[in-house]
């Protein structure tokens, strides 16, 4: 890894430790954009499951216009995924 000599030598310096983190998650299954929208559904669950039982009418109707803000953001950007492909790196 490319962080490892930078900490034998008594220092880790961000910009190896990050060389070294993208290395070891490239191509890592969590590492995906499928694998952070499940994270994300995982999250609003759990929102979602706090509010039934905590929150008032009025949170949690603010809280739906926060999530439909959400949603329509993310389904732009998924859209936005599809239809523009990343450049190819030469």
């Amino acid at each position: 890894m490319v962080g490892v000599e930078n900490r034998r030598a008594g220092g880790l310096k961000l910009k190896n430790w990050y060389k070294s983190f993208r290395a070891y998650t490239e191509g890592k299954w969590y590492n995906t954009y499928t694998a952070h929208g499940i994270g994300c559904g995982v999250v609003w669950a759990v929102v979602w499951i706090v509010l039934a039982t905590e929150a008032s009418n009025l949170t949690r109707h603010r809280m739906f216009l926060v999530f439909l803000g959400w949603v329509i953001g993310w389904s732009t950007a998924t859209i936005a995924r599809a239809a523009y492909k990343r450049p190819r790196s030469d």
